[in-house]
């Protein structure tokens, strides 16, 4: 597959995955669905892999996002990373931690509400499509780091429950 068409698919993925999540939470979608990206990382070869991602979902026309990427440093993987304003929050949240260059922890949290807050009938779908949006991580950071979410890993759950008490994600 080539990289154009894996990059329509990863955007097609994370927009149904954040829409699914976001409508099976019990909101009525009005507005255009938000994600929010965080960078972690020291590395530029790192960075350069999550300016491209970022690039490649903000550039597609099929699917309606409002992409928030921002660079941030924190001494730990599991300290808040948000110390900004976010304004009106967010349905996912998208966190590449520093820890991927040096090997320490290879994973990309994919932080959205608890798995539990989705309906039973739509879990099947959701689960499908964290699925594809994971293998798309995967993928964009050649092997180097593993997709990750709530279901998955305490981290992304963890971050879950603090950004829906801070208010970062709707």
């Amino acid at each position: 597959m080539k990289l154009r068409n894996r990059s329509v698919l990863l955007v097609a993925v994370v927009a149904l995955t954040f829409l699914s999540a976001t409508a099976a939470g019990g909101q009525v979608l009005t507005e255009t669905p938000r994600i929010l990206i965080i960078d972690e990382s020291d590395s530029f070869e790192v960075s350069m892999r999550v300016q491209g991602l970022v690039g490649g979902i903000r550039s597609r026309e099929e699917v309606d996002l409002d992409v928030v990427a921002k660079m941030v440093e924190v001494e730990h993987p599991t300290e808040n990373p948000v110390k900004f304003e976010v304004g009106e929050p967010f349905d996912g949240v998208i966190i590449i931690p520093g820890t991927i260059s040096s090997g320490k922890i290879n994973q990309v949290w994919i932080v959205t509400r608890p798995f539990s807050t989705i309906p039973v009938r739509m879990r099947l779908e959701v689960s499908s499509m964290m699925e594809q949006l994971k293998l798309g991580i995967n993928e964009a950071f050649a092997g180097r780091a593993e997709g990750v979410g709530v279901n998955d890993d305490v981290i992304p759950a963890y971050f879950s429950t603090l950004f829906l008490k801070e208010g970062v994600l709707r």
